[in-house]
C-alpha cells in the first residue's frame, strides 16, 4: 500500500498522507514517495499548485521523525540510521525549493521536524485544531529539518523559548508569529480545497479569515528571558523571574542540558546561515551523532517507551555538558557528511530515483 495518495483534479495536485496510524511519522519510505511524486509535476502543466493534505482520522499532517523507532534501532545499524536521517533531509530541501506553490493545510499536530518540513511550503494553513510543538530537547535530541533556521528567524526569541520548553502554541499563535500564512475555520476547510481548484492561490485570500498578526502576550518577557548564547544563564533567569518564568523554568530543567545547548548554539549559527543546504548539513552533523547516544535512547525511554519521565541525562548538567562536548556534535563528519542531489535540476533527479 502506498503512503501517500497522489490526485491531479482542475489544476491541483493533491497529496494526502495514506497512514493507518494517527501520526503520519517521516519514514523513509513516505519521504520517497513525496519526493517522487512532487518530481513528477515539476513539468506537469496540468498542475498549477500542490496541496498538503490530511484525513479527518490523521492528527496531523507531519508528526515528524519517529523517536522510538529511531531510538530502538540497534546503535551498529548506521545505514538505517543514516538513511531514515537523510531521507527527511532530502524531503526538506526539495519542498524548500519546489517551482510551483505549495498549500500546506495545517488542521491538527505539526511537530518536531514536521515544523521545519511545512514551514518549507509557500503558504500554510492554520485552524483552531492546529498545535505547533518541539519536544525535541525533551527527548534527547535536537531542532531537524530545518527546524533550527526556523526558529532563528521567529520574533522576540520565541523560536528559543519553544525549542527550550517544548510549549505548544495554538494554530492563532503560529499565524501571529509567522508560523502560518493563513488562517480558516476547520470546518471551512472542504471549501477552500474547492475553492482552489477553482480560483487557484487566490482562494486563500477568499477563504481564509482576514486577521491582523498579534504580539504574543509574554513577547516582551520571553525576549527578554530567552536572549543570549548561554543555556545556563536562561535558566538561571527564568528561576530568579516571575511566576511565568518559574514555570517555564520547570519544563527547561526537565530537558536534556546537552540538547538545550545544542540547540540554543543551533538557532544562533542558523541565524548567520544563508543557504538550506548549510542548514541541511549542520543539522545533519548534530542530528546523526545524538541518534547514535544512550542519552537520546534514554529521553525516548523516559518519555514514549516506559513513560515515567524521570530521564537519567548523560551528561545530566549544564557544568559537565561542557562547550567542548557541545562542539564535537558540530563538527564535519568527513567522508560521512550529507550529500544531497542538487535540487536546482528537479527533472534529473527524478531520473535518479526511477533508476534506483
Amino acid at each position: 500500500m502506498q503512503n501517500c495518495i497522489f490526485i491531479k483534479d482542475n489544476g491541483v495536485g493533491s497529496i494526502t498522507a495514506n497512514r493507518n496510524a494517527r501520526n503520519n511519522w517521516l519514514t523513509p519510505k513516505i519521504c520517497e514517495e513525496f519526493i517522487t511524486g512532487l518530481s513528477a509535476w515539476i513539468h506537469d502543466d496540468e498542475v498549477e499548485l500542490v496541496l498538503l493534505d490530511q484525513f479527518e482520522s490523521n492528527l496531523g499532517i507531519f508528526a515528524g521523525i519517529d523517536f522510538r523507532a529511531l531510538a530502538l534501532t540497534n546503535i551498529r545499524a548506521a545505514n538505517h540510521i543514516n538513511r531514515t536521517l537523510k531521507a527527511m533531509f532530502e524531503l526538506y530541501l526539495f519542498i524548500s525549493s519546489y517551482p510551483k506553490p505549495i498549500v500546506s493545510l495545517m488542521d491538527g499536530v505539526t511537530r518536531s521536524s514536521g515544523v521545519g518540513i511545512v514551514t518549507g511550503t509557500h503558504f500554510r494553513v492554520a485552524t483552531e485544531k492546529t498545535i505547533v510543538y518541539l519536544p525535541d530537547t525533551g527527548l534527547g535530541f535536537a531542532p531537524t529539518a530545518g527546524t533550527s533556521r526556523v526558529l532563528s528567524g521567529l520574533p522576540s526569541q520565541i523560536g528559543t523559548w519553544l525549542a527550550f520548553t517544548g510549549s505548544r502554541i495554538t494554530g492563532r499563535e503560529a499565524f501571529d508569529i509567522g508560523l502560518a500564512t493563513h488562517y480558516c475555520a476547520s470546518h471551512e476547510l472542504n471549501v477552500l480545497r474547492t475553492e482552489l481548484r477553482t480560483c487557484g492561490i487566490a482562494a486563500l485570500d477568499r477563504c481564509c479569515a482576514t486577521l491582523e498578526p498579534r504580539e504574543h502576550p509574554k513577547a516582551r518577557e520571553i525576549k527578554e528571558l530567552f536572549s543570549g548564547d548561554s543555556a545556563k544563564e536562561i535558566k538561571d533567569r527564568l528561576l530568579n523571574g516571575s511566576d511565568w518564568a518559574k514555570s517555564q523554568a520547570t519544563r527547561v530543567v526537565a530537558k536534556s542540558p546537552l540538547s538545550l545547548k545544542i540547540a540554543l548554539r543551533q538557532i544562533r549559527t542558523a541565524e548567520f546561515l544563508d543557504s538550506l543546504e548549510g542548514i541541511a548539513k549542520l543539522e545533519y552533523r548534530i542530528a546523526s551523532r545524538l541518534a547514535r547516544t544512550e542519552n537520546f535512547r534514554e529521553g525516548v525511554r523516559a518519555a514514549l517507551i516506559e513513560m515515567d519521565y524521570c530521564p537519567n541525562w548523560r551528561p545530566g548538567t549544564f557544568v559537565t555538558a561542557t562547550h567542548d562536548v557541545v562542539s564535537e556534535y558540530f563538527m564535519p563528519l568527513d567522508e560521512l557528511e550529507l550529500k544531497l542531489p542538487k535540487y536546482n535540476d528537479h527533472q534529473k533527479h527524478l531520473m535518479q530515483l526511477e533508476m534506483a
